[in-house]
């Protein structure tokens, strides 16, 4: 899960994909920044992905390992 902050104050732990779409953006944007191009960071990360050993319909690629993927 990701900490969030909630609308009337505090935290709380969620997850899904629009928790993991910040994470993935921010990954993808400093691959490119290094050079890689969209396609090339895109399949950068899903080969360095960690296996959560879940579904691929609830993991996808797995968990995001940048310092691999750079």
């Amino acid at each position: 899960g990701v900490l969030s902050t909630r609308a009337g104050g505090g935290t709380e732990v969620l997850s899904g994909p629009s928790m993991a779409c910040p994470r993935v953006s921010g990954a993808a944007a400093v691959l490119m920044a290094n050079g890689y191009s969209a396609s090339q960071a895109r399949q950068r990360l899903k080969n360095t992905a960690t296996d959560l050993g879940l579904p691929g319909y609830e993991q996808g690629a797995g968990q995001i390992d940048l310092g691999s993927a750079i």
